[in-house]
């Protein structure tokens, strides 16, 4: 799962760059796209993250 606090942090770091799409950042970690794009909804819906529907990508806030 995801959910683990190594991961967060990689996803974060990898934001930190720049903005990512979900296949990218499930790439660069070698994580499963299903479960990360479940992921980057939730953190969207709670603020830690935004969607931007022009570029597909999700950047920090």
């Amino acid at each position: 799962m995801i959910a683990s606090r190594m991961s967060i942090s990689q996803i974060t770091s990898l934001l930190e760059e720049k903005p990512l799409s979900t296949g990218e950042i499930a790439e660069a970690l070698g994580l499963n796209p299903s479960e990360v794009s479940r992921h980057m909804n939730s953190s969207s819906r709670y603020g830690f993250v935004r969607y931007d529907t022009e570029q597909k990508c999700y950047a920090l806030v």
